[in-house]
């Protein structure tokens, strides 16, 4: 067998093991830390299964920023805010599982992280960008549609018993996510970065959806304090994008 169908083997093997782990965890309830293990054998299975079919492609992952940093800092300020720190503190938010639960709960964070920016930022945002890329604003569109579907995925919880209100409120925090993880993939070139954010936003956002904790995650204060930092966080982020690509734009007209 040679290399080509030894790759496609295991993406189907590891994309259908996922599946049967998804559909075992769906219909049986678990405990916190055997739900934490399971997710993660999940993404880790898909992460193997989209790297074995991006493998068949052109597409290639880079993780070594090279520049184009304010996006990210920015968006360092959007995933602090968003830890519930203050609820802690103040006990209205109670950590309920101890360091092993926790160290799951973090390398479930990560498993998540990982897998959702190399199947929308390195998989998908790569495809759409080559069906737009002849356009004058197609970086533009396939950061948007892009950001559209990994809000929209976020619809399968409504699946697995997910409140309908808190579902769609993560469908639209989950697409302006989406956009600032793009946009950070455009401006560093890397993987890592957006897979950085990702992964802090997930750990400061899924502490009482995952079980590892009870009570409230949010008070006025801090929704307050998010929606004011998320603002001046995206007017940074939409600043120098736009900039960026009109410098572009400049350079390349001074070439021809």
């Amino acid at each position: 067998m040679n290399k080509k169908k030894i790759t496609i083997v295991s993406g189907i093997i590891t994309f259908l093991a996922a599946c049967a782990l998804i559909i075992v965890e769906t219909f049986i309830e678990f405990q916190v830390k055997a739900k934490l293990a399971f997710g993660i054998a999940e993404r880790v299975l898909l992460v193997i299964a989209v790297i074995c079919g991006m493998s068949l492609s052109d597409y290639k992952l880079k993780f070594k920023p090279t520049g184009g940093y304010v996006p990210f800092i920015a968006g360092l300020f959007v995933v602090f805010a968003n830890f519930p720190l203050e609820c802690l503190i103040r006990g209205s938010l109670v950590i309920n599982e101890d360091g092993w639960g926790m160290l799951l709960f973090v390398l479930s964070c990560v498993a998540t992280g990982i897998f959702e920016e190399i199947m929308f930022r390195g998989l998908l945002f790569s495809l759409i960008g080559d069906m737009t890329k002849k356009r004058k604003y197609g970086e533009v569109e396939a950061i948007l549609l892009t950001s559209v579907l990994f809000g929209l995925t976020h619809l399968m919880n409504l699946f697995v018993g997910a409140n309908p209100g808190a579902t769609f409120l993560q469908v639209g925090y989950s697409f302006l996510i989406g956009c600032m993880c793009n946009v950070v993939l455009v401006c560093s070139k890397s993987m890592l970065l957006p897979i950085i954010l990702h992964t802090l936003f997930n750990i400061g956002g899924t502490l009482t959806s995952s079980g590892v904790a009870s009570g409230s995650q949010w008070d006025d204060i801090s929704i307050i304090i998010m929606a004011v930092i998320s603002v001046i966080a995206s007017a940074v982020i939409i600043f120098y994008y736009f900039k960026r690509r009109s410098s572009a734009a400049q350079r390349s007209d001074s070439q021809l």
